[in-house]
């Protein structure tokens, strides 16, 4: 298995505000954002990623535990 830059980056995230944080690696590659969505079973994480051809966020999941947002966006 062939080792990628996101394998070896670890994911810094940065609270914009009460339901919004950015996820970066260290060196400041953005790997997207994480919105948390009130449900009525709980809060829920969804990881977003910049699509430049789009010009927009694309989701890429939604989970309940935090860090799985974070993975996913790191890894995915």
């Amino acid at each position: 298995m062939q080792t990628t830059a996101a394998d070896t980056r670890h994911a810094v995230t940065v609270r914009v505000n009460d339901y919004l944080w950015r996820v970066t690696a260290n060196d400041g590659f953005v790997f997207g954002h994480i919105e948390r969505v009130p449900t009525p079973q709980g809060d829920r994480y969804e990881a977003k990623r910049y699509q430049l051809a789009a010009s927009r966020f694309v989701a890429r999941g939604r989970f309940w535990r935090f860090d799985d947002a974070v993975d996913c966006l790191r890894f995915g």
